[in-house]
C-alpha cells in the first residue's frame, strides 16, 4: 500500500499511468480499497480538476467583466476578491 502514498509526489497528469503500473504490485486482499481509491481519486481527479479550472475561469470572467484587461484592472479585481 505504500506505493499509493508515493503517487502524491507525481504531477497530476502522471498519476493515472503510474497507478496502472503499481496496481499489479498491490496485495490481492486489498482489492476493494484499491477499486475505491481508483474510482474516487485516480479517474475522478482528472474530471474534478477540469471542472475546477472551468469554474475558476467563469468566476474570473464574471469578476473582471471583459476580456483583455490591463494589470491595474486585474490587481483591483484581486484586491476586491
Amino acid at each position: 500500500m505504500r506505493y499509493i502514498t508515493a503517487l502524491a509526489f507525481l504531477s497530476p497528469s502522471e498519476i493515472p499511468t503510474a497507478f496502472n503500473q503499481i496496481k499489479p504490485l498491490l496485495p490481492l486482499n486489498a482489492e476493494e480499497v484499491i477499486q475505491y481509491f481508483e474510482e474516487n481519486y485516480i479517474h475522478e481527479r482528472v474530471q474534478r480538476q477540469h471542472r475546477n479550472v472551468e469554474g475558476w475561469h467563469h468566476h474570473w470572467n464574471t469578476l473582471i467583466g471583459r476580456a483583455h484587461v490591463g494589470v491595474y484592472t486585474i490587481v483591483e479585481a484581486m484586491c476586491k476578491e
